[in-house]
């Protein structure tokens, strides 16, 4: 995940080449090998754990998104990139999957700017 410095750096371009969205994975194990930021921030407080989600990564993911959203952007939200991801959901199985999909909407469900999506294909 970007620093907020180029984050903002990368909207603002983005605005003003004229794109009105992009897309981010709330997790991306095949960006940098454990699903850290750049900076070594976690997801999980527990590792390989989606029912332990870590504030600190969270919130970093909440200001992505307002900050797209101070330059009029739509984020294409997609929940875990499949490739990298998809072991790490098997192993938590099925009731730990709905829940962090549960802990995700109840999130973001005021924010305007999100369009979810799946698949990465």
């Amino acid at each position: 995940m970007l620093s907020h410095a180029d984050s903002d750096f990368f909207f603002a371009n983005r605005k003003a080449a004229g794109f009105n969205s992009f897309w981010i994975d709330v997790l991306c194990y095949r960006c940098a090998g454990n699903g850290n930021t750049t900076d070594g921030i976690a997801p999980f407080t527990t590792p390989g754990d989606i029912a332990t989600p870590n504030e600190v990564y969270f919130a970093r993911v909440d200001d992505r998104i307002q900050l797209a959203d101070q330059y009029g952007l739509n984020v294409l939200l997609d929940p875990a990139e499949t490739v990298g991801s998809l072991q790490l959901l098997r192993d938590n199985g099925p009731v730990k999957d709905r829940a962090y999909g549960q802990y995700l909407g109840n999130r973001y469900k005021n924010f305007n700017n999100i369009i979810w999506m799946s698949g990465n294909d």
